[in-house]
């Protein structure tokens, strides 16, 4: 059964994770289809598969739900996704648009994309960005976090982690900034 709309204080409807989860799933399928529709214009495709290359998997997206959903089991907080499939598929999703694993793995890893250096370079940037954000626009404050020993990283440093596994990092500074203990 699928849960009913739920409504805020001014009577708006509220996005559900189900729904949410349904939103991100079909986007990556539109943006494949269109990454190889030819009847559009080259800028088109290249931009969708540019969009493609870090967009997150269904694979990806369901286990996201799983997690938050176990880390917010018995707490007052509501998990932004859901790993729950049947919510996922109460809207039919034409088959070219599920069977995409080649034309995926061909829009991720398109030549014309950023190199390894430059994405590791924009990861970087958004780790730091992010890191100062968590410390309301204090960089001194973010570059020292950033350079301490953190429990949740098996004490090691946020720099050195985010050379190896950056998402690890951005991770930990999405759990701080939700107030989940880590």
């Amino acid at each position: 059964m699928i849960p009913s709309a739920v409504r805020n204080k001014e009577g708006g409807i509220l996005t559900l994770p189900y729904e949410r989860t349904r939103a991100i799933i079909q986007t990556e399928a539109f943006l494949i289809e269109l990454s190889k529709d030819k009847s559009l214009p080259d800028e088109k495709r290249q931009e969708a598969r540019r969009l493609l290359r870090h967009y997150p998997s269904r694979k990806d997206v369901l286990l996201a739900g799983e997690i938050e959903e176990r880390l917010t089991a018995g707490t007052i907080f509501t998990p932004m996704l859901s790993s729950k499939e049947e919510y996922v598929e109460t809207t039919p999703i034409p088959p070219s648009q599920i069977e995409h694993t080649a034309a995926q793995e061909h829009a991720r890893d398109d030549v014309q994309m950023l190199s390894d250096d430059d994405s590791q370079q924009e990861i970087t940037i958004a780790i730091w960005r992010a890191a100062i954000e968590l410390f309301g626009g204090d960089r001194t404050a973010a570059d020292k976090w950033l350079h301490s020993e953190a429990l949740a990283l098996d004490w090691k440093r946020p720099i050195d982690v985010m050379q190896e596994d950056a998402q690890q990092v951005m991770d930990l500074i999405t759990r701080l900034e939700r107030g989940v203990y880590t």
